[in-house]
């Protein structure tokens, strides 16, 4: 596959976009902490991004899989479509999950949260 460059006049080859994808997907999960725009850093109290970031481990499983097979058809479509899901996640996903989302009430404490789990353990004055 090749696509014409209007701004160099010639051609440049697919495995151009490649390299700058890799780079990209690395890129863009160095960008993380700042794109996550939710006050509760914490997933375990994020209802939707538990689901979002679920699909995307089995989006990295995915594109994993299709990385070390041929680049002829299906594996070329779903390389395609799991590479926009990683980008997606980062760069649309995950700013506006911060926005849209009602986290639940983290605890004060972390002692709270571990007694909430665990009532039976005894504490640490004892």
């Amino acid at each position: 596959m090749q696509l014409v460059s209007w701004v160099t006049g010639g051609i440049i080859d697919a495995k151009f976009f490649g390299v700058l994808a890799m780079f990209g997907a690395i890129f863009v999960m160095a960008l993380a902490p700042w794109l996550d725009t939710s006050s509760v850093r914490s997933g375990k109290y994020r209802p939707a991004f538990k689901w979002w970031f679920r699909l995307l481990v089995i989006d990295f499983i995915v594109l994993m899989w299709v990385g070390a097979r041929d680049t002829n058809f299906p594996h070329d479509w779903i390389s395609l479509i799991g590479a926009t899901y990683w980008f997606a996640y980062f760069l649309v996903i995950l700013p506006l999950l911060g926005v849209f989302e009602k986290p639940e009430t983290p605890p004060a404490t972390i002692e709270e949260d571990f007694k909430k789990h665990y009532p039976d353990a005894p504490s640490a004055a004892e």
